[in-house]
């Protein structure tokens, strides 16, 4: 048993480390850069304010940013239930490979043995493949939700793209403003 505790002590302190790794050293920790901003040349024909374009840029950025980072923690979260299931799986085998029992087959007839392993390794067992199994379940849930928030993060810049060069074009202030306040609406969806 005190295999299993220095195997499992290892993988435990092995996991966690990865964990807190991506989270510290990860894009968690990246500042987002400024990229919806107007420049200076175009500031000649903005139909209107630039603090005003400024904030409902700000606005779709701090949107993006946010779906963006939404996808990074359910990537996290797929990626530490795959190593679980993994672990769990492991874990499994080495306790039928150390604990499993050898029969000689030369043996005529062979002995017939019911006992099996002892009753706390087959609760380890089940409740190793009851957490591997949980974890294999979430993966799926977990790959659509990283997937629809990177969507959702790559719809509201490409919308904000196209909005902010609609505003340029804009001919008057309340076409503009009319073209930012539906960004804006289709982004908070």
């Amino acid at each position: 048993m005190n295999k299993f505790k220095i195997v499992g002590g290892i993988i435990l302190a092995y996991v966690f480390a990865w964990v807190v790794l991506y989270a510290v050293a990860g894009d968690f920790s990246m500042a987002a850069p400024r990229i919806l901003g107007v420049d200076s040349a175009a500031l000649a024909e903005l139909p209107i304010a630039k603090e005003e374009l400024d904030t409902s840029m700000d606005h779709m950025r701090a949107l993006a940013f946010t779906a963006n980072r939404q996808g990074r923690l359910f990537s996290l979260a797929e990626k530490i239930c795959y190593w679980v299931a993994l672990i769990t799986s492991a874990i499994i085998t080495l306790i039928g490979g150390l604990k499993g029992q050898v029969k000689d087959l030369a043996a005529d007839p062979p002995e017939v043995d019911v006992s099996g392993l002892p009753h706390r390794y087959v609760r380890m067992i089940s409740i190793l493949a009851a957490i591997g199994a949980v974890c294999v379940a979430l993966s799926a849930p977990l790959q659509t939700q990283k997937q629809n928030a990177y969507d959702r993060a790559d719809t509201i810049i490409e919308l904000a793209y196209e909005t902010r060069k609609n505003v340029l074009e804009a001919a008057t202030a309340s076409e503009a403003q009319q073209l930012l306040d539906e960004m804006v609406l289709q982004a908070s969806r």
